[in-house]
């Protein structure tokens, strides 16, 4: 997939559902940005793995490795 292709997709789920966006939470620290999000969900249905497969590939865990 080309990247124009892959952010035209990113705008469009952003504006769609909106857990896509990056927010900051009751600490005032960065959650997760749309791209990872959205990469951890194309991987998922891709592969057909469970989420937490994608922890590492898409540095979403608690590792500090990230």
């Amino acid at each position: 997939m080309g990247r124009t292709l892959f952010l035209r997709i990113l705008q469009a789920i952003e504006q769609h559902d909106e857990y896509f966006v990056q927010k900051r939470n009751a600490a005032g620290i960065l959650g997760l940005s749309s791209l990872q999000k959205i990469t951890a969900s194309f991987r998922m249905l891709a592969y057909g793995v469970a989420a937490d497969a994608m922890d590492d590939y898409v540095c979403i865990g608690l590792s500090p490795l990230c």
